[in-house]
């Protein structure tokens, strides 16, 4: 009983929800010693989005006892009266044995000045380390609606505004520009998980996955069509973001590319397997199958955009959601901590890794995205009604190079058996 009670209060305890004591960040200053969050690299501390970082708290541990008041109070809204009864002894039970050892583990790691968030930690290796596949348990969907102007709804003119306002996100971030994030005081909060949102890639492991970081410098995207993968340059050679009438001519080729031709074997595939299988084909195709070139263009990549041929979603959320997330499985690479997908009559989605992020910054992304997405007027096609930001770049021509995984016979046996097992999903 006392096992089965520790696994619900550590599923309790891995929750996102802050506790009630400890709403506000002012006042945890009060009550904690403030300490930096060590961030994977160096940024502008001066940046508006850093500007609070070093007098951020770390996050505390929940004492003992709320914690059992917490645990108390949450399960009996799931069971019976006669259930929530034996519940009190069962936590009294679990409290006098090995939860004291246990809390003074946690209070240790969030003492430890080299881990940011004891939690974090927590939730990294649960989620990690489970096997079962991405779209299953661990990859999460979000709809949303198409441009309310019908005639922008056009696939690769939507695409194109949307992947423009996600770079005009991401540029925030790398620039550190981005506004703080606040609490309900006004108190700013940790925007450390902005650094995850691009770039980030799970890459599968026999005792567990990793999380891998792309390159600082990384200015191309992965657009994959028909289960074809490509690789996009979103940035001119000056530093600038790429005028959107590039990304839309791009775009346009990638479709015109993909009509004409089938793609020979279903990649995607693999990242939607269990994550104990996709870890053995993934490092077959690495040592014999010639796709280590592929998979680093994948992993380098700021996020993935998947254009669909699915059409009939506008109407329907709850059927736009379940095929996000296993509808074309062929047309996904899982693996990236961001997709954006993308359907023809303008429907769209996010689908992100919760191993990676959190929902709030996914959320505060498709804020942007919708907006931005509405609002930019900006022509789609070079010519002297560009605007003119554009002008200068108007001679441009996007790099849009084929993502070849040249298999091996061995390796493409996984390939194939990923295919098969997909279907059950």
């Amino acid at each position: 009983d006392a096992a089965v009670l520790g696994s619900g209060i550590g599923s309790l305890l891995r929750t996102c929800e802050p506790y009630p004591a400890w709403r506000s960040l002012r006042v945890l200053n009060q009550s904690l010693d403030e300490g930096p969050w060590p961030l994977p690299y160096d940024v502008d501390t001066l940046a508006p989005m850093w500007l609070h970082q070093p007098n951020l708290p770390r996050r505390p541990v929940p004492s003992l006892e709320s914690t059992g008041k917490r645990f108390l109070e949450e399960l009996a809204l799931l069971v019976s009266d006669s259930e929530a009864a034996e519940l009190t002894p069962l936590w009294k039970g679990f409290a006098g044995s090995i939860a004291g050892s246990l809390q003074q583990r946690l209070e240790h790691l969030q003492e430890t000045r080299d881990v940011a968030d004891w939690l974090e930690v927590l939730w990294d290796a649960g989620l990690l380390q489970y096997p079962a596949p991405l779209p299953a348990c661990s990859t999460l969907a979000m709809v949303l609606r198409p441009d309310p102007v019908r005639s922008r709804n056009d696939i690769a003119a939507r695409a194109t505004r949307i992947t423009t306002a996600a770079l005009e996100f991401w540029d925030n971030v790398r620039t550190g520009q981005l506004d703080v994030d606040v609490d309900a005081e006004g108190s700013p909060q940790c925007m450390r998980g902005y650094l995850n949102l691009f770039g980030m890639t799970r890459v599968p492991g026999r005792a567990g996955d990793t999380l891998k970081r792309g390159a600082r410098d990384a200015q191309r995207i992965v657009v994959v069509a028909n289960a074809q993968y490509f690789q996009v340059q979103v940035v001119t050679d000056s530093g600038a973001l790429m005028p959107p009438h590039c990304l839309r001519k791009a775009f346009q080729e990638i479709l015109e590319r993909v009509a004409a031709q089938r793609a020979p074997h279903y990649y995607g595939t693999l990242t939607a397997e269990d994550r104990r299988e996709w870890a053995t084909g993934h490092d077959t195709l690495v040592r014999e199958g010639g796709a280590a070139t592929a998979l680093r263009m994948l992993q380098n990549a700021l996020f993935v955009v998947a254009l669909e041929a699915e059409e009939g979603l506008c109407t329907a959320p709850e059927r736009a959601t379940r095929h996000l997330l296993f509808g074309s499985t062929p047309n996904r690479w899982y693996d990236k901590a961001l997709q954006v997908v993308v359907y023809p009559e303008g429907a769209c989605g996010l689908l992100f890794d919760r191993a990676a992020l959190d929902a709030s910054v996914v959320l505060r992304l498709a804020q942007h995205i919708r907006v931005r997405g509405e609002t930019d007027t900006r022509p789609l096609s070079a010519g002297p009604d560009a605007d003119l930001s554009s002008k200068e770049e108007a001679p441009l021509d996007v790099s849009v190079v084929p993502v070849h995984f040249r298999p091996s016979p061995s390796a493409l046996q996984y390939v194939y058996r990923a295919e098969r097992r997909v279907q059950g999903l």
